[in-house]
């Protein structure tokens, strides 16, 4: 899989901290660090085990089991973490969760659930490494967004609403802390088969291919290379954008329209 990620110097030996990093996109993007000799703190919640660690870690690779937003353990970690001599310089915001729920039947769990992961806690634990990566003379920071922050979609509005947000915060986070040399983006996702997207590609996978200019799905090494490039410094230039990594998802609506 190390050949399946392209390769960028400057990353050599930098230190990425990565959340949501033990499945799907986020293992993937563990690996496609590693694979540039970064050092990796793949911070995870849950108790289930990583699918398949990359026998290229060596002692690059740190395992983090912490609820992102429990921000005085992560404070606690950072502190001891700058103390040893250490300095983090990219923080991918890969966490989120998803709830396929009505609006008329949300309640108001269900609304701090999807908002407090998806927003809160990425912005709480953004402005924790901005302060430090502040004053280290700058870093990078990417989140992850989604389709839904510009699609209407049944059953997933909350989520969709979270990303929204995100997206927006995103761009202001880029404006204010630009001038402490942060850069910070986004990258969008288009239909990857992953855990989460399953249930989905199970009921309709035909459909979703049809919606993709490029007619099939994408690979999670396909969004991790979109994520190697917006941390290098080929995107040096880049702040306050999301990267749509989606095959051309939604480019075109009918293919066989007489008006195109």
């Amino acid at each position: 899989m190390e050949n399946q990620f392209i390769k960028y110097p400057d990353l050599v030996d930098r230190t990425v901290v990565i959340t949501g990093s033990n499945r799907g996109i986020g293992e993937t993007i563990v690996q496609a660090f590693l694979s540039n000799q970064c050092r990796v703190v793949a911070v995870y919640r849950q108790d289930t085990p990583f699918i398949s660690l990359p026998d290229i870690a060596g002692d690059r690779l740190i395992l983090l089991q912490a609820d992102i937003g429990d921000r005085a353990a992560f404070t606690n970690w950072l502190t001891e973490f700058e103390s040893s001599g250490n300095r983090a310089d990219i923080l991918v915001n890969n966490a989120g969760v998803l709830k396929n729920t009505p609006l008329i039947e949300c309640d108001e769990n269900d609304w701090h659930y999807i908002m407090d992961i998806n927003l809160k806690h990425t912005f709480f634990l953004s402005q924790l490494f901005a302060r430090h990566m502040k004053k280290n003379g700058g870093g990078v920071i990417i989140n992850a967004s989604s389709f839904a922050a510009k699609i209407a979609a049944g059953n997933c509005g909350i989520y969709a609403a979270s990303k929204s947000a995100l997206q927006m915060l995103t761009k202001c986070m880029a404006a204010e802390w630009a001038p402490f040399g942060i850069r910070v983006n986004g990258f969008m996702p288009g239909m990857i088969p992953t855990r989460m997207s399953a249930p989905a590609i199970d009921r309709k996978q035909e459909q979703l291919i049809n919606d993709i200019s490029l007619h099939r799905f994408g690979t999670t090494e396909e969004i991790a290379n979109g994520v190697l490039f917006l941390a290098s410094n080929a995107a040096s230039y880049i702040t306050g954008t999301d990267l749509e990594i989606s095959g051309g998802k939604f480019l075109i609506q009918d293919p066989e329209s007489p008006w195109l």
